[in-house]
């Protein structure tokens, strides 16, 4: 009896504990295959082919199909095509900002970064911080004049 108790606590700890291993290994590897393939069409500019294979990839993990250091990759190359091929700059920092919050560590790979990518890199670990973001701040209302002397 205690030793099923023991298996079963064991069992609970690694669920809880490792996401990352229940990650379906098929699954991983066509994700890291189409990838590779996206960031070769993004070298090569062909961009709307790079960002149709990225969101296969990350359709296909779903939220528990791949780890998250695998999840984080995809969502950080897709704003790496977003931005660095001028598809639309916010959808990619708000991709970054997801990638960061599944693996902290991550960064972006020195041999495609630009000063675009590290300004909106930098930008989405802000968001991430709580710094926030590019969103106008309220501007403060001038004190009224009180009509006394100086």
């Amino acid at each position: 009896m205690k030793r099923s108790a023991l298996f079963w606590m064991l069992g609970l700890a690694l669920f809880l504990v490792a996401p990352g291993a229940l990650a379906d290994a098929k699954t991983e590897a066509a994700a890291t295959g189409l990838q590779k393939k996206a960031m070769d069409d993004y070298i090569a500019t062909d961009f709307s082919k790079a960002q149709e294979k990225l969101d296969k990839a990350i359709a296909q993990c779903g939220e528990s199909k791949c780890g998250p250091g695998l999840r984080a990759k995809l969502k950080r190359d897709l704003g790496v095509i977003q931005i660095g091929g001028a598809i639309d700059k916010e959808k990619g920092i708000n991709n970054f900002v997801e990638a960061l919050k599944l693996d902290p560590g991550i960064s972006l790979d020195p041999d495609i970064k630009t000063k675009d990518l590290d300004a909106a890199f930098a930008e989405a670990k802000k968001r991430v911080s709580g710094g926030g973001g590019d969103e106008p701040r309220p501007k403060k209302k001038p004190v009224a004049d009180s009509g006394g002397p100086e």
